[in-house]
This record gives structure tokens, C-alpha cells and sequence, in this order.
């Protein structure tokens, strides 16, 4: 009897001291634990995409505390881990439960709710004509996108993202329908498309393919042809050549930045695509894309693509990349783009900055609606610089010299010049 209470006193008093002793977070845990293992898996498998200060070795000696800020960052991307890597996350995650929450963090990778995210934009452009003086403008104006992503299920998300804009001002002559409105309606308060669910979808593991389907942003290989918002269905799959195969049709762009309406590029909305992404080494990766376009109007010919894309890391700081279009058209159909690229500006990191220089070249059968920015018919130099002064917000700016070809959709003489500055600032939350 008295071992027995002798044994409850201890264990009553070891639950009231449990804390002095927990594992101490300093504590080094030794290389050959399975979580060095785990961690390593989680690595290979491209789960800390975006975190490019992860540089995870299984024979490096790591305390609880640093394996627990990588057990953190994966189960900050976990939207993009299979059934596999969520299981061993939410195994880190029970093991280093106590570490994560003195970071902050609910060591429930798997707990349900919903998270807000978006950014407020001030932009100002200047676009200068020097030979047809009307068409020099001005605008100032403002934008604001909300995202929201809930749980569903373990392997499902939802997906959801608005976007308004507010003009403060433009040019006379130069308003449209997107600019002359506040937060998406006129004078005569008839809806334009300025304020807009751009994005309504769900994504989810089925089998092997994460599987998305519903209205989302997309870019088609390196972005030449279109980066914007389509509805349709996505399938993603492969790890040493990660496919990506899409049907989809496309969404008229709220910035006003498709090709006019009297182009045969404005009526190419339907699209199948193929995409592959291949590292060829380390410092390099290859992205193709082989896109069918088409069109819902009677009569109007469908356009292939090809589009090739070769990005190479020189250094820590600098990358160079190249980028080739070639559409089915008979004439106008190739699209090009070589440039230049410095460090990198990270809205989460105050101080931060990046640097960007290319040339490019859009015969007029090729953009639909580029991330690029030169419109088709137009060759040029564009530069760019951006700076986070503090963190999470960022200021960038962008200056464009462009050139008409003799085939162009935009009205203009052959060799006439443009130029455009934009500067603008966000603000993420």
C-alpha cells in the first residue's frame, strides 16, 4: 500500500513538473533519429519550394528547435504535398508538437479552416508616343485582391479570389471600362467587370495527380502566349519531369490587357495544353509547352504553339534565361525573349531587391495575352528594379521601349517608338 501511494505521489508531482522535464529545445538530436529521414523525404519530394534558404543535409547534427522550423515550413506548404508527404508531416508535426507551439504554430497540420490572404496595388503608368502625340496618357489607379483558401477534406481545398480596382486618374480620351469605374461600376452604375471573382476552384490529390478544377490563373508554359484567368480542369503529376495537362477557355482580362477586339488573337479563348518542367542539371530547367487555341466564333481558325523555355542559375545572384514561341500561323508566328536576372525582391524580407533586364520580340500572331510586355507587333528592352523597404511591402518599377513591326494590331506605322514607365507599390496581408 504504501509503494502504491509512494508511486501515485511521484507520478502527481512528475505531472505538475512536467515541463522541467521536457525535451529541451536546444537538445541536439542525433542523425541517425527517423526524422532526419522524414525531413530528407519531404526535401526530395519538393515540399520547401519557395524556401530557397533550406539547405537540409541528413548528416548535419540539428537541435529540436531548428528541425522543428523545417517541420514548420512544410507544413506551411502542405496545399502542395500528396497523401505520402501529408502523412509524414502530420507524424513531424505530433513529434515536435510542443517545439512547434512555442513558435507559434498548431502542431494539427490537418486542422480545417479558412485562410485569408491578398495584397493592395497603387500603380502609376506613363505611356509615351513620340510620334502620334494622342496617344501619350496618363493613369493613376488602384487594385485590390482577397484570397481565400478553406480545407475540405484532407486531400481538397477550395480556392477563391476577388479583385476590384478604383481609378483616381486617367487621361481624357483614354478611360475604359475598367478604369473609369469605382470598385466595378460606372457613372450610370452599370457593371463593367472591374470588380470580379477571378478565381473559384477546387484542388485536390487524385491518386498519383493533384487535380484542379474551376476558374483559376494560369500560365502556359513561360508565359509568352497567356497568363491569365481561364475556367476549366488542371491535372499535375510527375516528379523528375513534372506534367502538367489543361483544358480550358479563357476569361477576358479585367486589366484590359488582351489584344483588341478586332484581332484574330482576341477570338482564340479554348485551349488544350501539355506543359513539362525537366531540370537538366542543377543550376538549369527546361519548361515546354505544346498549346492547341481555338475559337467559339464560327469561322475563325484555330493557332498551335510551341513554346520553349530554358532558365540557368549563373550564381547565387544571377540567372540568365530564354524563351521561344512558334505559333501555326503562316506568317507573323514567332515570339522570343532573352534576358538577364539580379538576386530577387521577397516581400517577407525587409531590405530585399532585384534587378531584371531582357529584350523581346512578338511577331503579330502570337500573344494572346502575354506576361510579357511587348503587345504583338512589337520588338524592344525592358528593364526593371524592385525593393522591399519594409517587410511586406513592395515598391517596383518597369520601363519599356518598344518598337511597332510592319504587322501589328496596334494600329501603328512601322518602326513608330513607345515607352512606357510603371511604378507602383504592394501591400501583402
Amino acid at each position: 500500500m504504501k509503494k502504491l501511494v509512494l508511486t501515485l505521489t511521484l507520478v502527481f508531482l512528475l505531472s505538475l513538473t512536467g515541463s522541467v522535464f521536457a525535451a529541451n529545445p536546444f537538445e541536439l538530436v542525433p542523425t541517425d533519429n527517423w526524422v532526419y529521414g522524414a525531413i530528407d523525404s519531404l526535401v526530395q519530394s519538393g515540399i520547401y519550394v519557395g524556401y530557397s534558404e533550406v539547405n537540409f543535409q541528413k548528416s548535419k547534427t540539428l537541435t529540436r528547435n531548428e528541425l522543428a522550423i523545417l517541420v514548420a515550413k512544410a507544413m506551411a506548404n502542405g496545399k502542395n504535398a500528396g497523401a505520402d508527404q501529408k502523412a509524414t508531416i502530420d507524424k513531424l508535426a505530433a513529434e515536435f508538437k510542443t517545439e512547434l507551439e512555442a513558435l507559434g504554430v498548431k502542431a494539427d497540420s490537418s486542422t480545417a479552416g479558412v485562410n485569408f490572404s491578398g495584397h493592395y496595388r497603387l500603380r502609376y503608368q506613363n505611356l509615351t508616343d513620340d510620334k502620334t502625340k494622342s496617344n501619350n496618357f496618363h493613369q493613376f489607379y488602384s487594385q485590390i485582391e482577397l484570397d481565400a483558401t478553406a480545407k475540405i477534406t484532407d486531400f481538397w481545398t477550395a480556392n477563391l479570389a476577388v479583385e476590384g480596382y478604383r481609378n483616381f486618374y486617367t487621361d481624357a480620351g483614354r478611360t475604359n471600362g475598367t478604369f473609369s469605374s469605382a470598385w466595378g461600376y460606372s457613372k450610370d452604375n452599370s457593371y463593367n467587370g472591374a470588380f470580379d471573382l477571378t478565381g473559384a476552384s477546387v484542388t485536390g490529390q487524385v491518386g498519383c495527380v493533384m487535380m484542379t478544377v474551376g476558374k483559376f490563373t494560369n500560365t502556359f508554359g513561360s508565359g509568352l502566349i497567356f497568363d491569365d484567368y481561364l475556367s476549366g480542369v488542371k491535372f499535375e503529376f510527375g516528379k523528375a519531369v513534372k506534367t502538367k495537362l489543361l483544358y480550358g477557355e479563357a476569361d477576358s482580362n479585367i486589366e484590359a490587357n488582351t489584344p483588341s477586339s478586332s484581332s484574330y488573337l482576341y477570338k482564340l479563348d479554348k485551349v488544350i495544353s501539355a506543359e513539362f518542367v525537366y531540370s537538366l542539371s542543377k543550376a538549369s530547367m527546361l519548361t515546354g509547352s505544346l498549346q492547341n487555341w481555338q475559337s467559339k466564333t464560327a469561322g475563325v481558325g484555330s493557332m498551335t504553339v510551341c513554346d520553349l523555355n530554358v532558365t540557368s542559375a549563373l550564381n547565387k545572384d544571377y540567372s540568365v534565361y530564354a524563351t521561344f514561341d512558334k505559333t501555326s500561323k503562316e506568317t507573323g508566328n514567332r515570339a522570343y525573349v532573352f534576358g538577364v536576372s539580379y538576386k530577387a525582391a521577397d516581400p517577407k524580407v525587409a531590405g530585399s531587391f532585384g534587378a531584371w533586364l531582357d529584350y523581346e520580340s512578338f511577331e503579330k500572331n502570337t500573344a494572346i495575352d502575354t506576361t510579357n510586355w511587348m503587345c504583338a507587333g512589337q520588338k524592344g528592352i525592358a528593364a526593371g528594379f524592385n525593393y522591399v523597404p519594409v517587410k511586406n511591402i513592395k515598391w517596383t518599377n518597369v520601363f519599356v521601349y518598344a518598337k511597332a513591326l510592319s504587322d501589328n494590331d496596334l494600329s501603328l506605322a512601322s518602326g513608330e517608338e513607345q515607352k512606357l514607365f510603371r511604378t507602383q507599390l504592394f501591400y501583402y496581408f
